[in-house]
């Protein structure tokens, strides 16, 4: 989407950190965090300290924030502004 042009601006910003705070976390941490790393024979508590899960966290945090602000900017973009009291009502 971000090469597609569908954000622009701030809210182009935004989507792009979103992305990579997704890529941090993506399906290779998550395989990981579940089964560990089973050629090796290590298990996720082998793999990841504390320290990693409040990174992780934190990461994921900030995530979600971005993912609220990206879907807000898009919803204001795309309301009609409202009438005034002196514009006639709109025919359809």
């Amino acid at each position: 989407m971000l090469s597609q042009g569908v954000f622009s601006g701030d809210n182009f910003t935004r989507a792009q950190r979103l992305t990579e705070h997704a890529e941090m976390l993506g399906p290779d941490v998550h395989i990981q965090t579940d089964y560990g790393d089973e050629p090796g024979g290590r298990t996720p508590w082998e793999l990841f300290s504390e320290a990693d899960a409040r990174r992780a966290l934190a990461t994921a945090e900030r995530a979600f924030q971005l993912a609220q602000d990206v879907v807000q900017a898009a919803q204001s973009q795309t309301q009609e502004p409202e009438q005034s009291s002196n514009d006639e009502p709109k025919k359809h």
